[in-house]
């Protein structure tokens, strides 16, 4: 603060109240531009004001600085002008009280010379920030330069899609979403991106400037010669943007782009080594444990126009969620074909993990989210036979619901053999001559299925079909007299929901 005081006394500022609070810290400088100070306030905040609307208010001018003083910000610098040509001694009294800083300003002074003169200072006094000591990953580099910038930082890969934000990130006019993969939301993105390509074909070209409408610094990182990705420096005013410095900017790149290979060679392993660690696993570690595989399912995973592959920076995430999920006691992930599978070792209702996984993966990555799950593994078999069966349930999924977010051997394992038997000739035929009686009137067909579904419930069953209960039964009579059965037995029912499995798997397929 005290930095800040001599850069307003060489504007012809003073200090009026306040001065013992002269020995807090300035984390950010902001331009007051609306009254409701609760929605936007942020410790060590640094105000300048004229009180706009408010100017002619003292009530409404008390109640800006106290609810300042209650946010904890640094200080508050007033502009006076011919409106407003002193302070209420009301004002000046509540800051001494407080020890909260109070400073006027003359009226000829610009708000964006003193800002400039600022952020200047404020960028010296911080300049070692930018180098990568204690930094082991780029999330925790991402959190520096936020601290050093006061902007807005991330990582986009060429085509847009997001990689990496600091732990502040907020929405701006490029994105709305901070989930992993997941595109910005300003509508000519890819045409706004095309012309940053063009804008960097000088190989010199370290960064383009975009003081305007985005109000943000682009740094392209490229690898072997080839654009990789887009760090994002977005920041509140044109000010603060116009006070980094080029030098800086070409050690942001330096070090990202070293920070970024890192991180790719740490997740070598992930795509090379699946059989060795499912090698190394003893799977009879315990009577009480059960191990089993889970594929992931998402949107992105087939991104053929992606650089880097899509899973590269997901890893580390995704094991940061798994460290935290009670009773998994163990995690082994591992890309194979196209695809990343999680081995994971249990104590506890399977269930209840799967859907806090699901749940909590769903938070950090965009699109659907679905697991597959393979039975219990029990070592007999190979790594390629569990992962042909967790293909073969995927293929399932795709047939029988596009709803559910989480499949289980217990609950799929069984259409396996179904599959299978769609196949059969004599089992088709058998269908075909069990099921043929309804196929002018598909209503009753679908009547049957709901019926069967729900357990012969004629109240839920009704409620699914909106129909009347009275409705419902006579279609039951007539479906027992066009199949020429009796469905209140429970082997005919069970031959009917076979049937009716088997048709709709014969369908799709």
């Amino acid at each position: 603060m005290l930095d800040a005081e001599q850069i307003i006394l060489k504007y012809g500022g003073e200090l009026i109240a306040g001065k013992i609070g002269l020995s807090r810290d300035i984390n950010f400088f902001e331009v007051l531009e609306t009254p409701n100070v609760k929605d936007w306030i942020k410790e060590g905040v640094l105000v300048l004001t004229t009180f706009y609307s408010n100017d002619q208010e003292v009530a409404s001018q008390l109640k800006i600085v106290r609810e300042l003083c209650e946010g904890q910000a640094a200080g508050v610098v007033i502009r006076l002008d011919r409106f407003l040509t002193t302070l209420h001694p009301s004002i000046k009294e509540y800051a001494s009280k407080n020890n909260f800083p109070l400073f006027v300003l003359p009226d000829n002074v610009l708000y964006k010379n003193i800002l400039s003169d600022f952020y200047l200072v404020y960028f010296s006094e911080n300049a070692n920030s930018l180098n990568l000591d204690n930094v082991s990953c780029i999330d925790e580099y991402l959190d520096k330069l936020h601290n050093y910038t006061k902007s807005n930082v991330y990582i986009e890969d060429s085509n847009g899609h997001l990689l990496f934000f600091n732990a502040l990130s907020h929405i701006d006019e490029w994105r709305d979403s901070f989930r992993y993969y997941s595109e910005p939301m300003y509508e000519q993105y890819k045409k706004e991106l095309r012309n940053w390509y063009t804008m960097i074909d000088d190989e010199n070209h370290v960064y383009i400037f975009l003081p305007t409408r985005f109000k943000r610094i682009i740094i392209p990182i490229s690898i072997n010669n080839e654009l990789v990705a887009w760090l994002h420096l977005s920041f509140f005013n044109e000010t603060l943007l116009n006070t980094v410095k080029q030098i800086d900017l070409e050690t942001i790149r330096r070090n990202i782009r070293e920070k970024f290979l890192e991180e790719l060679v740490e997740t070598f392993p992930y795509f090379n080594h699946s059989q060795s660690v499912f090698e190394q696993i003893d799977f009879h570690y315990k009577q009480n444990v059960s191990f089993r595989i889970i594929k992931l399912i998402d949107s992105f995973g087939n991104d053929i126009a992606a650089k880097i592959n899509p899973y590269s920076f997901l890893i580390k995430r995704i094991e940061r969620v798994m460290d935290h999920i009670p009773h998994i006691h163990l995690s082994y992930l591992f890309f194979k074909e196209g695809a990343l599978y999680m081995i994971i070792m249990y104590n506890q209702s399977i269930y209840k993990i799967l859907s806090l996984l699901q749940n909590k993966f769903q938070k950090i990555i965009t699109g659907e989210i679905k697991l597959i799950v393979s039975e219990r593994i029990k070592g007999e078999q190979s790594l390629e036979k569990y992962i042909e069966s967790l293909n073969t349930l995927e293929k399932i999924t795709k047939i029988i619901s596009q709803e559910e977010k989480i499949y289980t051997f217990e609950k799929l394992g069984m259409y396996e053999f179904l599959l299978d038997l769609s196949k059969n000739p004599k089992v088709v035929e058998y269908v075909k001559n069990m099921l043929s009686p309804l196929d002018l009137n598909k209503n009753l067909e679908n009547t049957l299925r709901i019926f069967l579904e729900n357990n012969g419930n004629i109240l839920k069953s009704s409620e699914k079909l909106f129909i009347h209960r009275r409705t419902l039964t006579n279609r039951i009579k007539q479906i027992e007299k066009y199949l020429d059965i009796d469905i209140e037995q429970s082997e005919t029912r069970f031959i009917l929901q076979l049937c009716l499995k088997i048709k709709t798997i014969s369908e799709m397929t």
